[in-house]
């Protein structure tokens, strides 16, 4: 029953968690008094190489998908759109729960302008303090820091997404 329902839902259980969130749980926004200390974001990309936010100045954009997730794909262009339109802004995508393969076959037929870290085992994010990944689609976006200015749990909006990235970019 569980299962059917996240499938349904485009939802996914990625932790050891019984709870799931749905999509569409919402934004939040992190002020700059109140982030935490800067977080890495780091793995094998699906292409092979190692990727790594520690090599990366400015904004970063880490969106976790899937193959298999309804979601994931219709966000999909909102993100692509929303990374041409922020040249200046690196975008990352996670892979999770999912194979290689399907990985890959998927980033075939939707191209993508950014790279992408596979993460099968859900490790990446589930290693951060308080930011487990217990459903996807799930966005987080860094400030130039690379401390976590904004989660967007659920489909990313485009307009939402570029609002996060233009306050970032005006903050002092």
């Amino acid at each position: 029953m569980v299962a059917t329902t996240l499938f349904l839902s485009g939802c996914a259980l990625n932790s050891d968690s019984n709870s799931a969130s749905q999509d569409g749980v919402g934004t939040v926004r992190i002020t700059s008094a109140e982030r935490r200390d800067p977080i890495t974001i780091a793995g094998q990309a699906v292409s092979g190489t190692h990727l790594s936010t520690e090599t990366m100045d400015g904004i970063i954009v880490v969106n976790a998908w899937a193959s298999w997730c309804r979601n994931c794909i219709f966000e999909w262009e909102d993100l692509q759109t929303t990374s041409q339109a922020h040249p200046n802004v690196h975008f990352i995508g996670l892979n999770e729960s999912d194979s290689k393969s399907s990985a890959q076959a998927f980033l075939k037929s939707h191209p993508s302008e950014y790279q992408h870290i596979f993460d099968p085992d859900n490790r990446i994010f589930n290693k951060l303090p308080g930011l487990p990944s217990l459903s996807i689609p799930m966005t987080l976006v860094l400030d130039p820091k690379h401390r976590v200015a904004a989660r967007i749990m659920g489909r990313v909006d485009k307009q939402v997404l570029s609002d996060i990235i233009t306050d970032l970019l005006t903050e002092h």
